[in-house]
């Protein structure tokens, strides 16, 4: 294999190996990136809906044998209230009388809402039993979701039900593949050109090497007095303008 050949193959092994590392290091730092920037639109969503049920039902929260209220407002069931606030955040929203859906935008492949489903023992133990927010990945019926959970109080300050938040992790996935994309076209142009402009430049550096190491093959066979004299060495003679 020539010189030029040997140099160009390693210079771009090095390029594609630097290109690879830095692709893996920023995806998944884009990766914890994109999961919480959703995981906090998620837990603001939350807050303003909630905001905007205290704003729209004036009273404290209850849980009664019949179902969660808000004052005189009752929630069990109530779908269309549930899907505009859906629609309002463009998340999944979910109420909690204590453990149990009892009203969510969530349905299953008949068209049936998910309610009377319970929550995970997670979720129960971190919310309700220890009255604290929630906001990461959680798994609901099955499928990942990035959540956020909210307890919900009375007026003596016991948890009695929890509302629910949740960006389905499909738009995380989307997210990171429009990404990866980017990333492929990117290394792809940059090895491209940097490749077409290193096979110019390390074939002028090799063919320098090749004539210098030609002219001391000659000198060592005595067939040559001297090297032909560089540019910086006829300046120093004056003899040349430079």
């Amino acid at each position: 294999m020539k010189l030029q050949a040997k140099a160009l193959l390693a210079f771009n092994l090095f390029l594609v190996i630097a290109c690879v590392i830095i692709g893996v290091l920023g995806f998944f730092t884009a990766d914890n990136g994109f999961g919480y920037a959703l995981g906090t639109k998620a837990s603001h969503d939350l807050q303003e809906i909630k905001a905007l049920l205290d704003a729209r039902y004036p009273g404290a929260w209850e849980s009664k044998p019949d179902g969660l209220y808000k004052g005189s407002k009752r929630f069990n069931d109530d779908s269309a209230l549930l899907d505009e606030l859906g629609k309002l955040s463009g998340n999944n929203v979910t109420l909690f009388n204590k453990d149990t859906r009892i009203a969510t935008t969530f349905v299953d492949s008949a068209g049936k809402r998910a309610t009377g489903t319970k929550a995970s023992e997670a979720i129960i133990s971190t919310v309700l039993t220890q009255g604290n927010s929630f906001s990461g990945y959680a798994e609901v019926l099955g499928n990942r979701y990035l959540s956020a959970y909210e307890p919900l109080k009375n007026a003596n300050g016991q948890v009695v039900g929890m509302l629910f938040m949740g960006i389905p992790t499909n738009n995380l996935d989307e997210i990171q593949s429009g990404f990866i994309r980017t990333i492929v076209i990117a290394i792809i142009f940059l090895l491209v050109a940097i490749g077409t402009i290193s096979w110019f430049v390390i074939g002028r550096i090799v063919k320098q090497i090749t004539e210098v190491v030609g002219h001391m093959d000659e000198m060592s066979q005595g067939n040559l007095r001297s090297l032909p004299a560089t540019k910086s060495a006829k300046c120093r003679t004056r003899l040349t303008p430079c």
